[in-house]
């Protein structure tokens, strides 16, 4: 008989289940649940219950959604984990300073996730950069990705050991997400050593088709917190743009930023 630490243990990973097919299937019915999720319906339905009762869930129109409790719970990971007002701040000079759609995002277990999205680009500038939950190219605060097919990802990989990154691979796979995506793990590796001699990562027609980025993380200290990606259609990325002007202003706004990360903790430590 599994003993209360067990028990508890696995009560919560199927709560987490159940959460996480809501996500994937962007809101689900009672029925559509009890054929993703091996469990029984009286088991389900307390499982719910409880998740309804705590805002991680919410019913309407007979469907699951997520609940609003995990919008605070991000909001306030992302504002408390990261330096997130000195990185809010960057982005938003940066914003300013370039004609290009810029974001930030971290890495967790292997995959990128949207810290700071991009805001007021068109959608519609590329094939299929949307928030239709049927696509796999998204845009929000809390987005996933695959670390291999984007600027930043990419640029975080090349801070990781080759195991680290076989590891990472074998686990997710190397999907073709567009036209140019790399899909082999030596092709990626070859191409991580470029990045790691370059200081930066570059995409062309990787993330989406019609589209080119670049990369750079943020590394204050021995390693890299996030990363920031500057991105926007082929008719507006040169190459001199991509390789040569666009490597010179993130490579000044990293500096600056990671100057600035350095000197608030001095200053909390010494205070």
């Amino acid at each position: 008989m599994p003993d209360r630490t067990d028990r508890i243990v696995q009560t919560t990973a199927r709560s987490l289940d159940i959460i996480n097919v809501v996500e994937a299937m962007n809101g689900a019915t009672m029925s559509e649940l009890r054929e993703q999720i091996d469990m029984a319906e009286s088991t389900l339905y307390k499982h719910l219950n409880v998740l309804l009762e705590h805002g991680y869930l919410m019913k309407r129109d007979g469907q699951y959604e997520l609940g609003f409790e995990l919008f605070h719970l991000g909001e306030y990971v992302k504002k408390t984990v990261e330096p997130y007002q000195l990185i809010n701040r960057t982005i938003t000079e940066l914003r300013e300073e370039i004609p290009e759609q810029v974001e930030y995002g971290v890495e967790s277990n292997g995959l990128l996730v949207g810290y700071i999205p991009s805001t007021n680009y068109n959608s519609s500038l590329f094939y299929d950069l949307t928030e239709d939950p049927r696509c796999d190219v998204v845009d929000y605060a809390g987005s996933k990705a695959h670390l291999h097919t984007n600027a930043i990802g990419k640029a975080m990989l090349a801070e990781m050991s080759d195991r680290r990154v076989r590891e990472i691979a074998d686990r997710y796979g190397l999907a073709k997400q567009a036209k140019n995506t790399i899909t082999s793990i030596d092709a990626l590796l070859d191409e991580l050593t470029t990045i790691r001699r370059n200081g930066y990562a570059t995409t062309d027609e990787e993330w989406d088709d019609g589209l080119r980025e670049i990369g750079m993380v943020v590394a204050p200290y021995d390693d890299a917190i996030g990363g920031f990606n500057a991105f926007g259609p082929l008719y507006q990325v040169s190459d001199e743009r991509l390789y040569e002007e666009l490597p010179e202003i993130l490579a000044d706004t990293v500096e600056s930023l990671e100057a600035e990360i350095r000197a608030r903790d001095k200053d909390e430590n010494t205070g």
